[in-house]
């Protein structure tokens, strides 16, 4: 049976960043470095070089839900891909970001 530090283990870490969508840790010293070490598939996207990017798909604001563009990376719910844009034609685009006047 291993034992294992938990507070070591939580020090260490925060001298990684955590890769969210490919679960896996890389140094700081990787961020940003120009090279890819968190790639989307299949995006060709990678997480650790464009931080203000990377938010802005993992973080959704109301006004992109349902406009017609996919700005969040899918997840699988119930074994179905979701973004931003799914089940769209549910809801009723009549707010003050969208209209829904046939155009």
């Amino acid at each position: 049976m291993a034992f294992i530090n938990t507070a070591a283990l939580t020090k260490q870490l925060k001298s990684y960043f955590k890769c969210e969508i490919s679960n896996k840790y890389i140094h700081q010293s990787s961020v940003a470095d120009r090279k890819c070490n968190c790639e989307v598939h299949p995006f060709k996207w990678c997480e650790d070089e464009s931080l203000d990017i990377t938010y802005a798909r993992k973080n959704i604001s109301f006004q992109t839900i349902c406009d017609g563009f996919t700005e969040l990376f899918p997840i699988m719910i119930e074994k179905r891909n979701e973004t931003d844009e799914t089940e769209c034609e549910l809801w009723s685009c009549n707010n003050i970001y969208t209209r829904c006047d046939g155009l």
